[in-house]
């Protein structure tokens, strides 16, 4: 039996596939790594690999991928995990397109999802699907 993700939808816990990755992509998005007292410094948050790693694209577009991969790994039979980063205006590097594509297999069957996150300031401002690119 798969591993189910728990929720505080009225869907209560997720096993669907689709739903699944959904919610943790979604999770590690807006999550806020100082939200725990309990697990203080367990807590995978984009926005915190982002202050981190703000001015080395290099090191967040790496960090996010093993970040990304630890967190959904429990979750799925075989996952695959591409990052990557584009400038949005080259005069200032806190502006960036972060593109995270994951695919991923539970009992033979295959989901991938993409989503890129706009990031302005260092700050998140906007994230899209990004499935057909």
């Amino acid at each position: 039996m798969a591993v189910q993700v728990p929720s505080l939808s009225a869907s209560g816990w997720v096993g669907n596939i689709s739903e699944k990755l959904d919610k943790l992509i979604s999770y590690f998005f807006l999550s806020d790594f100082s939200q725990s007292h309990l697990y203080q410094g367990q807590i995978s948050s984009l926005p915190n690999l982002i202050k981190e790693c703000a001015d080395n694209r290099s090191l967040l577009r790496s960090e996010t991928k093993r970040v990304v991969m630890n967190f959904i790994t429990p979750y799925f039979d075989t996952i695959q995990v591409d990052v990557s980063i584009s400038a949005v205006d080259e005069t200032n590097p806190d502006n960036i397109n972060l593109r995270v594509d994951a695919t991923v297999t539970q009992d033979a069957t295959i989901y991938s999802v993409g989503k890129e996150i706009q990031v302005i300031n260092s700050k998140v401002v906007a994230i899209f699907d990004a499935n057909n690119g």
